[in-house]
Formats: C-alpha cells, structure tokens, sequence
C-alpha cells in the first residue's frame, strides 16, 4: 500500500463515518451506544496511531500498511455492523 493508495483508504473510511454519522441520530439507543464506543475511544486513538505512524511513513512502510490494513478493517467492520443494524430499521 503506497502513500495514495492509503489516504484513498482513508478518505473512504472517514466518508463512511460522515454517512452513519448522519443516520445514526436517528438510531435506536443501543446502536447509538455502540457507535459511541467507537467514537470515544476507538476512532481517536487509531486515527492518533496510523497519522504517528504515516508521519514516518518511509522508514516504516511495512509496519503502516500492516496496522492501516488491520486498524481499517476492524473499523470498517464496526461500522459495517451499525449500517446493517440501521438498514434493518429501516
């Protein structure tokens, strides 16, 4: 994963946020309890992580494509989670 191709990876997770973020006003409140979680302390620290890490991105482009791949997915995930949860409401 080059430099591009991770801030495309990214931008797509961060758009993704901005769209539940939207729907999630609207949610049940265990839904927003969950996403919540996720905001307080997941997004915060991970993103603090990834952007420390890209800061050095020469020196340490294996380490950040690895943890920008598992960081994004388990991200990716909870959120795919909530979005299923939210259309199910629908």
């Amino acid at each position: 994963m080059d430099k591009k191709e991770f801030e495309d990876f990214w931008q797509d997770i961060k758009t993704t946020r901005d769209e539940l973020n939207l729907k999630v006003h609207l949610a049940a409140a265990e839904i927003r309890a969950e996403w919540q979680a996720i905001e307080d302390k997941k997004w915060p620290e991970d993103e603090h992580k990834l952007f420390k890490l890209a800061e050095n991105y020469e020196e340490h482009v294996e380490e950040l494509a690895d943890s920008a791949k598992v960081v994004g997915e388990e991200i990716r995930h909870a959120y795919d989670r909530i979005k299923t949860r939210l259309n199910e409401e629908d």
